[in-house]
């Protein structure tokens, strides 16, 4: 028997890949009824990638009370198998849950509370997918709910994409990645640098509710933030490939 695998992404903030894929075997039986049709969800790091592992992967669904990238209280769902969990940013801190789409103030904290979610369940390997996002905070919302202190006037505060270059100092004294025994692996299939003229404002920001604007802006205080850190931790950012996925 001749067999057919249907393997498409998803369509972004319209339907997943499971979703697809069932709507493509339906009409593949109808036309050829002798062919065995598989679906095989699949994911390039954004949406549908817990789906996608929990159903191919041997990985079980895992779900909690989150945030959205307004702080909202959020149910999400991410994936566990032993010692290893797969988080998908888009769950959390995705461009669907934007409302209204401002990259500006939108948080990745969400998806650090699903982060510390795992550690807490004992999980030492963290795949991150970066994909689908609707923020632009350079992950800090992601470093806030793992415990590291943003300081701007001695005072702690959440940055976001309009405020990242506020940051003063940190601290990252409480900071559970680094009280762990843990890697933190990210997964994405873009390399665009954290800023400039191919970075993750300029590509990215449009498609988030950015206008030009704003765009600049971003691109500015993600620079600003990139340097102190380089600064801080005596190390070089603002060239690494891969950096600005998912902003």
């Amino acid at each position: 028997m001749e067999k057919i695998i249907v393997a498409s992404d998803s369509f972004k903030g319209c339907m997943s890949s499971s979703e697809i894929g069932e709507r493509i075997a339906i009409t593949t039986r109808k036309l050829f009824p002798e062919v065995e049709v598989t679906v095989l969800p699949i994911s390039d790091g954004g949406e549908g990638l817990v789906e996608a592992v929990v159903k191919n992967g041997g990985f079980l669904r895992q779900e909690g009370t989150f945030c959205d990238p307004q702080r909202q209280p959020l149910t999400a769902a991410w994936a566990r198998r032993e010692a290893e969990a797969v988080i998908e940013l888009a769950q959390c801190s995705g461009l669907g849950l934007c409302h209204p789409r401002n990259p500006a103030l939108a948080t990745t904290y969400g998806t650090g509370l699903q982060i510390k979610a795992a550690l807490d369940a004992g999980c030492q390997t963290i795949y991150l997918g970066l994909g689908g996002s609707g923020t632009h905070d350079g992950g800090c919302g992601i470093a806030a709910a793992l415990g590291v202190r943003f300081l701007h006037h001695g005072k702690s505060f959440l940055p976001t994409g309009a405020t990242l270059d506020q940051i003063e100092a940190l601290d990252l004294s409480d900071c559970e990645l680094f009280n762990s025994v843990v890697r933190l692996i990210c997964l994405c299939d873009v390399t665009n640098p954290l800023f400039g003229t191919n970075g993750a404002a300029r590509v990215f920001a449009r498609q988030k509710g950015a206008d030009e604007a704003l765009i600049a802006q971003l691109d500015r205080n993600t620079e600003q933030l990139t340097r102190k850190v380089e600064t801080w931790q005596n190390c070089s950012l603002a060239a690494q490939p891969g950096l600005g996925a998912a902003g």
